[in-house]
C-alpha cells in the first residue's frame, strides 16, 4: 500500500466483509419488557464474527441461525413506554491483531414496543363449531 507512489508498505492486512442487509424482522412489535425471540432474516450474516441486534441503541446478542437467518431478543424498552424505534445490526471481527472491523444493516422497517395486555372478558363466550361469530375482547394495557 502507498500514499504517494513511491513509498510501498509490505505489512497490510486487508480485510474483506460482506455487507449485511436486513430483509424482513418478525415479529415487528414486541412487550415493552423485552424478552421477545425476533427473527432477522437478510444475507451476509456469518459465525466468523459477533452480531448483535441493537434496538433503539440498546444491543441483544445475536444468534446466527445460517447466513441468511439471525435470532435475537429484545431488550426491555429505553423509554418504558409505547414507542417506536430502530433495529440496526452489527458484525464485529476481529483480524488477527490488526484491530477490528464491522459492518453494519438497518432493518427496513422500524420496531415497535407496546405495553402488555391483559384481557379480561370475552364476548360471548360460545359460539358454533363452525365458526363466523365475532368475538368482542376487553381488557387493560399497562402502560
Amino acid at each position: 500500500v502507498t500514499t504517494n507512489g513511491v513509498d510501498f508498505s509490505d505489512d497490510v492486512v486487508l480485510s474483506v466483509v460482506q455487507k449485511l442487509t436486513v430483509l424482513s424482522v418478525e415479529p415487528e412489535v414486541a412487550p415493552l419488557v423485552g424478552g421477545t425471540s425476533v427473527t432477522v432474516s437478510g444475507t451476509g450474516f456469518s459465525g466468523a464474527g459477533s452480531v448483535l441486534c441493537e434496538f433503539g441503541g440498546l444491543a441483544s446478542v445475536a444468534q446466527v441461525v445460517s447466513s441468511t437467518m439471525l435470532a435475537c431478543a429484545t431488550p426491555p424498552s429505553i423509554t418504558g413506554t409505547a414507542s417506536k424505534t430502530s433495529l440496526g445490526l452489527v458484525q464485529t471481527f476481529d483480524t488477527a491483531g490488526e484491530g477490528a472491523v464491522s459492518s453494519t444493516a438497518m432493518a427496513p422497517r422500524p420496531f415497535f414496543y407496546h405495553p402488555l395486555l391483559s384481557v379480561e372478558a370475552v364476548e360471548p363466550t360460545l359460539g358454533p363449531s363452525a365458526g363466523g361469530t365475532i368475538v368482542t375482547l376487553a381488557g387493560l394495557a399497562d402502560a
